[in-house]
């Protein structure tokens, strides 16, 4: 199902767009029979696309072409975030067949000038060209080389994987491994997590959710919120592919939400971007 407004092309994009996930909570106008404004029920999304024209929306329901909605953004900015509120218009509407999500364009047609200042700070300080360029299938292949990895960081890259499955950790480790270019270490729960990272701090964190004890989106904001391990990309590995989840992740302070199945290539390239775009990024280097 899809619905299409005139709204595509080179007036989509005459603005910088940046693929970036973060939680957004809107509410549709509404109106009485006397033509007042009511309140509307805050529903919840989020995004991984943004411009100064507009925002790409993913949720589990879907919102009419045409709509108005009031739009509170949470956009994440080092240790803290700003908040910023407008509205917009809905100017399409599709249903992802692959995400299992309605994706909705909203054109941004209301924000005051202190809001839009932020935001135009906010995606300058995120924008990173090589992020936002995909690579041919070529380059791709280079820029997973064990050869550039260990150039680039100076050392095979330390992997945690923290799966309460063994076939699970097993694969992904005889996965890494073969790559020659990380060095892994595996944990089926939240205690063998944080010894293994005690003993020695990985560069980048495998994580699934569902964990006996402490689950997922615990131990990652428990990391998040530690000033020695704040800065460790978290990558969660799951199988819970609802909205509600992927926010919740965000909201724990997740680098990247995967959810399985999943191929290996895709995911070695994702946690080298993880890698490149975070600050772990300096200390491997410098180690």
């Amino acid at each position: 199902m899809t619905d299409q407004k005139d709204y595509s092309g080179p007036e989509r994009r005459k603005y910088t767009r940046i693929s970036f996930s973060f939680p957004v909570r809107f509410k549709e106008y509404k109106f009485d029979e006397r033509g007042m404004e009511k309140e509307g029920v805050t529903q919840y999304a989020y995004s991984n696309d943004i411009s100064l024209e507009g925002i790409k929306l993913k949720f589990l329901e879907s919102v009419g072409i045409g709509k108005y909605l009031k739009l509170k953004l949470t956009l994440p900015v080092e240790n803290s975030c700003i908040v910023i509120h407008t509205s917009g218009e809905v100017m399409w509407s599709q249903y992802s067949e692959e995400d299992k999500v309605f994706v909705v364009g909203v054109k941004f047609i209301k924000m005051d000038d202190d809001d839009r200042s932020k935001l135009e700070e906010f995606i300058k300080i995120s924008r990173k060209e090589e992020m936002l360029q995909p690579l041919s299938e070529e380059k791709k292949i280079d820029y997973l080389s064990p050869e550039r990895i260990v150039r680039h960081f100076n050392r095979p890259i330390k992997v945690l994987v923290v799966d309460d499955e063994k076939n699970v950790r097993y694969i992904l480790n005889l996965k890494l491994t073969m790559k020659k270019m990380f060095a892994v270490e595996q944990a089926e729960d939240s205690e063998q997590a944080f010894e293994r990272i005690q003993e020695n701090r990985p560069d980048i964190i495998l994580l699934d959710i569902m964990l006996p004890g402490i689950d997922g989106f615990q131990i990652c904001r428990r990391l998040k919120e530690t000033p020695e391990t704040k800065d460790i990309p978290v990558i969660f590995l799951t199988a819970k592919n609802q909205v509600k989840d992927v926010i919740r992740g965000i909201r724990a302070g997740v680098d990247d939400y995967i959810t399985k199945p999943y191929e290996f290539d895709e995911l070695f390239y994702q946690m080298i971007k993880v890698l490149d775009s975070t600050k772990s990024v300096k200390r491997i280097i410098a180690e």
